[in-house]
């Protein structure tokens, strides 16, 4: 009976630490690949549907993420996310398949998310945030307007080596455009000045950042 005792109690202490494991273990595990399918944008309500439907894609995708975490409501905290905002938490953007129909584009995207920014976006919410945000890696969306293909490989290497810049992953390439996606912990209004030190000149979008073709002169 005493040994019997004894491994009940064993087998209570055990339960336990696993219970604790995998609480610690949560918050780094939770976050990760979340696919986004059927983002549908309106081409005669939008000048890039393709940068507009990576926005929309990120948004719905953060939008399931916290519902399926929370179990509630995510609209308020989301109401105070701005569009340029949104990539603050997320790690990459992939575009799977997409599909140009008459006025519309239809889009089916992979969106990772980062786990300790989502975590804090869920703990003290976007109003109690502060300055611990501009610590976290974010991702700025950027479209890239240029002359031909040394024009482009100039732009991107500017781009890459500005002060501040972690890594730029492109997202499409065209004849004369390209979309990329630039992780940085900068507010988006040092990134430009930063950009604008080494002669490249951006204005702010809904979608991100635009930078238009040439150099500053």
């Amino acid at each position: 009976m005493r040994h019997y005792c004894n491994l009940v109690i064993c087998s209570t202490i055990l339960k336990i630490f696993i219970f604790i494991a995998i609480a610690l273990s949560t918050p780094l595990a939770f976050a990760g690949s979340y696919s986004v399918e059927g983002v549908e944008i309106n081409l005669e309500n939008t000048g890039d549907s393709r940068a507009t439907a990576i926005v929309q894609a990120q948004k719905k995708a953060l939008r399931q993420l916290l519902e399926r975490l929370t179990g509630a409501d995510p609209s308020p905290t989301l109401a105070v996310i701005s569009d340029s905002r949104v990539g603050d938490y997320v790690t990459s953007v992939r575009i799977e398949s997409e599909k140009f129909l008459g006025t519309r584009y239809l889009g089916r995207f992979s969106v990772e998310f980062s786990p300790e920014a989502v975590q804090n976006l869920i703990e003290i919410g976007v109003s109690g945030r502060g300055q611990s945000a501009a610590s976290l890696p974010h991702s700025i969306l950027i479209t890239v307007q240029f002359s031909d293909l040394s024009n482009w490989v100039n732009l991107r290497q500017r781009i890459a080596s500005t002060a501040g810049v972690l890594e730029i992953e492109p997202q499409s390439l065209s004849q004369d455009k390209a979309l990329i996606l630039l992780r940085t912990t900068l507010p988006i209004t040092t990134l430009r000045e930063n950009l604008e030190q080494t002669g490249l000149i951006t204005e702010e979008t809904p979608q991100g950042l635009s930078l238009r073709q040439g150099l500053k002169q």
